[in-house]
Formats: C-alpha cells, sequence, structure tokens
C-alpha cells in the first residue's frame, strides 16, 4: 500500500508530454485504482505486436531511447528516482 501511495505523490507532481498524467485514485476496501491518461497507441509491447516483422525498425528504436533518456532526465531533475519504468 505505502510503495502506491508513493508512486501517486510521484505522478501528481510530474507534468511532462511524454509522462502518462494521473487522472486521479480511488481507493475501494480491497484495492487501490490509478485512472491514468488514455494512451490510444498502447505501450511498447502494443507498437511491437502491431508491426509486421515483430521488430520496430531501428530508426523508431532510436527515438524510443530518446524519449526515454528525456523522462530519465525530467524526473531525476525532480529528485525521482524509480526502479519501475513504464
Amino acid at each position: 500500500v505505502n510503495e502506491a501511495f508513493t508512486e501517486r505523490d510521484m505522478l501528481k507532481q510530474l507534468r511532462h508530454p511524454l509522462i502518462v498524467d494521473l487522472l486521479c485514485t480511488f481507493q475501494t476496501r480491497d484495492s487501490i485504482y490509478f485512472a491514468l491518461e488514455y494512451c490510444p497507441f498502447g505501450d511498447l509491447v502494443d507498437q511491437v505486436r502491431r508491426t509486421s516483422e515483430k521488430r520496430l525498425p531501428l530508426e523508431r528504436c532510436f527515438e524510443i531511447v530518446e524519449q526515454i533518456v528525456c523522462v530519465l532526465e525530467y524526473i531525476h531533475g525532480k529528485g525521482i528516482i524509480h526502479r519501475d519504468l513504464k
């Protein structure tokens, strides 16, 4: 539970075009839910599955790595180091 609240608190303070926005959170007796911004293109695995060769072109891989580095620079600048990149 503490990890979920820590993640919630981090997501609330982050505003970056490459990070999915946290819209709200709510809790039931047994679960904690995060309502996140809709991502129409899915995650990286979805993108790979949609390609005909089941792998991404090299240029797309470079773009993804560049985006990851930009996000890591941003969150590290906010004093956040996170173990679970999505």
